[in-house]
């Protein structure tokens, strides 16, 4: 075989692996017994699990291969520090929880990175070959801290039943 078709195919097997997402099992050995979210009819299983102390973690798991397709990270809102109400996560905490549930070795390759500010807020997005990271951030001139981070891994069933649910609205929508 010449060099061009085995990298060719080598590339194919990449694009093709799998989602590395942990499955219900793997997180639950992890974190513990999560709280159950979701309805028994629903197609996807939504859990929620205490990461840390004060930091949350809902979990969506779609598909037969159990892995989790979506995450969000959160603090526990009912955190109380200095006898004020503490609605964010230290970066440090946020960023060790990313690097716990998608490291970068199994994000893929960085395809694009951006920004968003809105007033004290800002969102940090990275768009990789398998996952998108969404940090929402406060500012430096608030206290700082992380209000909140999405994972999601892609081509997963949470992204098929999100389109589906896109082109029904639509669809509906056009009809009115």
């Amino acid at each position: 075989m010449s060099d061009r078709l085995l990298k060719a195919l080598l590339v194919m097997l990449l694009i093709a692996a799998p989602s590395l997402a942990q499955t219900a099992a793997e997180l639950r050995q992890k974190y513990g017994e999560p709280e159950i979210l979701s309805r028994k009819s629903s197609q996807i299983l939504i859990e929620r699990y205490m990461v840390r102390g004060s930091i949350t973690m809902t979990v969506k798991f779609g598909g037969r291969s159990g892995r989790a397709c979506e995450l969000r990270i959160e603090p526990r809102r009912t955190r109380i520090q200095n006898s004020k109400r503490v609605d964010v996560m230290s970066e440090f905490e946020a960023e060790q929880v990313i690097k716990e549930l998608a490291p970068m070795e199994e994000r893929g390759r960085l395809i694009k990175s951006s920004n968003a500010e809105f007033g004290c807020s800002t969102v940090d997005f990275g768009d990789y070959e398998r996952v998108m990271i969404a940090v929402t951030r406060r500012c430096a001139a608030q206290g700082g801290g992380t209000y909140s981070v999405k994972i999601r891994w892609k081509d997963t069933v949470c992204e098929q039943i999100d389109r589906q649910a896109s082109v029904a609205e639509v669809a509906g929508n056009a009809l009115n």
